[in-house]
């Protein structure tokens, strides 16, 4: 991850293969720009309230949020170069993302279904 909020760079997420995987943390840890990044790359309902994504407002020359993100499809690694603005592999839309907020979108907005 490069400017996005105050993450630290070159850190890395790692998600178990199968099943849930549930980040948490202390206030300011960092959950919420992770969140954001993969809301961003992979598929999250949002309502009309879009969550920006910032670069650290600490950061003397801030750059373009952006991550690299290292997944594995039939066995084969891949790696998706994301930056903000920029679309991400179309592989990683099959990821759905849940937080409280896109939970909103599910408790308190209308939704259409639509099903094949």
């Amino acid at each position: 991850v490069r400017h996005v909020n105050a993450l630290a760079p070159d850190q890395r997420l790692t998600f178990r293969r199968e099943g849930l995987t549930i980040i948490y943390g202390d206030n300011g840890s960092g959950k919420s720009g992770y969140a954001r990044i993969l809301k961003k790359v992979c598929r999250a309902r949002m309502s009309g309230r879009l969550e920006e994504l910032v670069p650290d407002i600490h950061d003397a020359a801030p750059g373009t949020p952006s991550a690299t993100i290292d997944y594995v499809i039939g066995g084969q690694n891949r790696t998706c170069n994301w930056q903000l603005g920029q679309a991400a592999d179309n592989a990683l839309s099959s990821i759905n993302v849940f937080d409280s907020r896109t939970a909103n979108v599910h408790v308190d907005d209308t939704n259409d279904l639509a099903y094949t």
